[in-house]
């Protein structure tokens, strides 16, 4: 009865010393993606140019339940003259699997000799993303004024932890081996 009863205190000593629910994050380069998808009314001389942030590569953090991290997702420089544009956003991640979030903008710029500016406007968030082992986090892509004409002006991503799944730490998992190793040991020694 003793073995019993120190068993059940070691399980739930494991079992209630669990880590503090952490999030996983690292996000997928090649995964992602900004494009314009539609020029509207202007004119310009030269392109819109988007490009992914070379961070992307090299981004993992970790977050625990209502902590957030924002981070470098894209960048925008703008053309010579006047003009509006439709944008589509994709970020991806490798690490927690299944997330991902994509959403569509509005971006305008005017440039009349030095002077310019211009502006980026998310139609909607991605919002909330609900992943297969319980967890969870909001993503949010940043707006953007006062883009200046041959500046790069950098969009950041932030990710909100919402929920995680629980993971034991390993000492905790380890007390647990050897509390089932003491009963193990302790029945081979009645026998």
């Amino acid at each position: 009865m003793r073995i019993l009863i120190s068993l059940l205190v070691t399980m739930g000593m494991a079992f209630g010393a669990s880590a503090a629910p952490i999030t996983e994050f690292e996000t997928n380069y090649d995964g992602s993606n900004v494009e314009v998808t539609d020029i509207n009314d202007g004119w310009s001389i030269g392109n819109l140019d988007l490009s992914l942030s070379n961070t992307l590569n090299s981004t993992k953090f970790s977050l625990e339940e209502g902590e957030s991290k924002s981070f470098d997702f894209f960048d925008i420089r703008l053309p010579f003259g006047k003009g509006s544009a439709d944008i589509n956003a994709t970020l991806d991640f490798l690490t927690p699997e299944g997330g991902s979030g994509s959403s569509q903008g509005d971006g305008w710029w005017k440039s009349v000799f030095f002077v310019s500016k211009g502006g980026l406007t998310w139609d909607e968030q991605p919002g909330l993303i609900e992943l297969d082992n319980g967890a969870s986090f909001q993503l949010a892509f940043e707006d953007l004024a006062g883009i200046q004409l041959g500046n790069k002006s950098t969009v950041q991503a932030t990710v909100t932890s919402v929920s995680a799944a629980s993971v034991p730490e390993p000492g905790t998992l380890a007390l647990l081996g050897m509390g089932l190793f003491g009963l193990g040991l302790s029945r081979s020694r009645r026998n």
